[in-house]
């Protein structure tokens, strides 16, 4: 199995307990055994101290079930006719079924300077997040879906003064009616967060210690921080 996230960890314990008795390999790119992700935008960024690691199983059950875990490494390649998977450090392994499991990437910002914004997706990114808004800076979250809108909630929750870029004309417009947009809108507003719709993102320059969004409309927008949910 390759990916070793929450499909590919409970595809494991499932397929064990319906009775498959084959050698099991969960092969998974970060050091951490299958763990909740939705905690890494809100317990994880605003808690202290950090709370734990929600994982889906104890370590201890996958040795109960004989399930190999292989952590920290990446597969590099797939020969799908010798049924052999290639990792980045050089081993390989054939199989006679493979599950990929490998989930999804966030999307980097495709404008200059996009590497300047942080972006959320494993435990990692979370706590570089995390450690930057213990500094209460002032923060502009690109886009006003659920990432955008719960790292914004978080920061206002750390003290950081928030502002959300969204080039939609509301929030969660791929997501919730326009009356569950306005409603979330007020909540973010009354908490003091600083929405701006239809602006879309130009380019992330770095100025001295800050970091300016410049918008295709002419806005300028400083920030310490910036994080990208698109």
């Amino acid at each position: 199995i390759v990916g070793a996230g929450q499909a590919g960890g409970w595809a494991a314990v499932s397929m064990r307990q319906a009775g498959f008795a084959g050698r099991f390999l969960l092969v998974g790119d970060e050091p951490w055994r299958p763990y909740q992700r939705p905690p890494l935008s809100k317990q994880v960024l605003i808690e202290d101290p950090e709370p734990p690691i929600l994982h889906f199983h104890a370590e201890a059950r996958y040795a109960e079930l004989d399930i190999e875990m292989l952590l920290g490494t990446a597969v590099s390649g797939l020969d799908a006719v010798a049924h052999r998977v290639v990792l980045a450090d050089g081993r390989s392994f054939d199989y006679d079924k493979l599950l990929l499991t490998v989930g999804g990437q966030a999307p980097h910002l495709p404008v200059h300077g996009g590497d300047l914004a942080l972006y959320l997706r494993t435990l990692e990114d979370a706590r570089a997040i995390r450690a930057q808004l213990m500094t209460q800076p002032r923060v502009s979250c690109i886009g006003a879906g659920v990432i955008g809108l719960e790292i914004a909630s978080s920061a206002r929750t750390r003290g950081c003064a928030v502002t959300v870029l969204e080039a939609l004309p509301r929030a969660m417009g791929r997501a919730v009616s326009p009356e569950g947009a306005a409603f979330i809108e007020a909540l973010h507003r009354d908490a003091g967060v600083s929405l701006h719709f239809g602006v879309f993102v130009d380019r992330l320059d770095r100025e001295g210690d800050a970091i300016v969004v410049t918008c295709r409309e002419g806005q300028r927008f400083s920030a310490d921080l910036v994080v990208a949910g698109v």
